[in-house]
């Protein structure tokens, strides 16, 4: 059962009916997708609605509040509300990452406070990239000591979630160069948000930059790693499953508009009326190629599925060897899933001819927002990946402690 800020129930979210509570809202967002990614308007309001319907719990354990659903139910769900709107699902990527990384840093009553948060339908951004920062280095961002409380301070890029969220998700170092998070909310004073997120693509998730002059950060906001945590996790592989659902959501919503648009057009080119063919279903090109999308879009659905459900089973023994496979079939469901869905995005013209090149379709959308989100890891290091580990035995990098 789902509490609302009041702790009174408000709606379910289980394994039966998040499906339909996820279809139900991504219906509400078609209306106003073309709209809403033409003005690059950041998606605070349907961020906060998001979050109302109770699905932005959906991982929280059974024990602490939550639905306890897994990632199989994560991957399906981000799935049904990237095909409506890709900017909005890729704005709750880091919320997810905020419930996972509770399973890996912070004390029991941090996490008690922070899910119940999420309950009460708070949402979750991240600030964590940072420009020049290397792989497996510590972040610039310093956390530094402050009386009774710390002071943040530092620059963080493409924080997602961020600024349309109640809280942001911190990486920085402390005083003892040790790798921590700072859990702020968003209105506190010393942020500041630079407004200079102007990519063509996901326009709404308003990734911007953000400055921390002097934020304070009381010590119950601070997660640690616990001493004696493993150093492999599956956290990284669970980021990459949920950008690898985004994608893969965003070729499902391109490829069901190209048929809709195939199905609403009674235009067909001479060669094709010569054929004594008169409606753009009976044009075996066409029927090909849609039958080719059907199907690769059907196999990054299905390896995608694949990989969620062996990610859970990592989670359940946190063996170095299972994450390490869970890590894997993440980077192949993830950069096979981009590729196919960038293709249906490209194609998706070919089929409704210069017609659907008219801005009010808004049909550049879904090449844009894929083109932008699946160059946040470039696919060929996930295929170097795959090729490494299955010719030496090489595992992808988790989350070690830092």
């Amino acid at each position: 059962m789902i509490m609302d800020a009041g702790h009174s129930p408000l709606t379910t979210v289980s394994k039966n009916t998040f499906r339909r509570i996820a279809r139900d809202f991504a219906a509400t967002l078609l209306p106003g997708a073309v709209e809403r990614d033409a003005s690059g308007q950041p998606l605070r309001a349907e961020y906060k609605a998001w979050g109302r319907t109770g699905l932005l719990t959906l991982t929280i354990p059974a024990e602490q509040g939550g639905p306890g659903l897994s990632y199989p139910e994560l991957s399906d769900m981000i799935q049904i509300i990237a095909a409506a709107d890709g900017a909005l699902a890729q704005t709750a990527q880091s919320h997810f990452g905020t419930i996972e990384t509770l399973r890996s840093f912070g004390t029991p009553a941090q996490r008690e406070f922070l899910l119940g948060r999420i309950l009460a339908f708070d949402t979750f951004g991240n600030a964590q990239a940072e420009a020049g920062q290397k792989d497996g280095g510590l972040p610039s961002t310093c956390l530094t000591s402050n009386g009774p409380d710390y002071l943040l301070n530092g620059t963080k890029l493409y924080t997602t979630g961020a600024f349309n969220g109640d809280w942001i998700r911190v990486s920085a170092q402390d005083d003892d160069g040790n790798f921590v998070f700072a859990i702020v909310p968003r209105e506190t004073e010393g942020i500041h948000f630079a407004d200079d997120w102007r990519h063509f693509g996901q326009r709404g998730t308003a990734s911007q930059t953000i400055l921390f002059k002097d934020v304070v950060v009381p010590v119950s906001h601070v997660l640690r790693r616990p001493e004696g945590q493993p150093h492999f996790t599956p956290l990284l592989a669970t980021f990459q499953l949920t950008h690898s659902a985004i994608d893969i959501g965003i070729g499902r919503g391109a490829l069901e508009t190209a048929k809709d648009l195939v199905r609403g057009r009674t235009r067909v080119p001479p060669e094709a009326l010569s054929r004594g063919w008169t409606r753009p279903g009976d044009d075996h090109h066409l029927l090909v190629t849609l039958g080719q999308w059907e199907a690769r879009q059907h196999a990054a659905e299905l390896l995608q599925a694949h990989a969620a459900q062996t990610l859970h089973d990592a989670v359940q023994t946190l063996d170095s060897d299972s994450v390490a496979k869970a890590a894997v079939t993440v980077s192949k469901a993830k950069a096979f899933g981009g590729d196919v869905a960038l293709q249906i995005a490209t194609d998706i013209f070919t089929f409704a001819g210069a017609s659907s090149t008219r801005s009010e379709l808004g049909l550049d959308r879904y090449w844009r927002n894929l083109r932008v989100h699946t160059l946040h890891d470039a696919n060929w290091w996930k295929y170097a990946q795959v090729g490494a580990y299955a010719l030496d035995g090489i595992s992808p990098p988790v989350i070690a402690s830092q």
